[in-house]
């Protein structure tokens, strides 16, 4: 954009009373990494409800064997010996709900 453009833009702008959130930048940083910082920021609540709604969803399927328990957990202390079956859905559905609406 030219220089003469960017003033240009000074006369849509207007003072403000305050700042609901301040956002700074550099012009340098690809668009898709701003966004995702805006996401980390203003979305957060929405990431925390989704993950805890994906791996309690994810934990109940498995507890009903809906889905498959493929590994063993050894518990093993002196006096004590159990193995219990142990899925990685709930950590994978955790994982990939977070990440999973960023822009790539």
């Amino acid at each position: 954009m030219l220089e003469q453009d960017r003033l240009g833009l000074w006369e849509y702008s207007a003072p403000a009373q305050s700042f609901d959130i301040f956002l700074s930048h550099t012009w340098l940083t690809p668009g898709r990494w701003k966004v995702v910082s805006l996401l980390f920021q203003s979305g957060y609540h929405f990431t925390l409800v989704s993950v805890v709604t994906c791996v309690a969803a994810t934990c109940l399927l498995c507890g009903w064997r809906v889905l498959p328990m493929p590994f063993t957990y050894i518990v093993d202390y002196p006096d004590f010996e159990a193995h219990y079956p142990y899925a990685p859905w709930p950590s994978m559905m955790g994982l990939l709900s977070t990440v999973s609406w960023i822009p790539f």
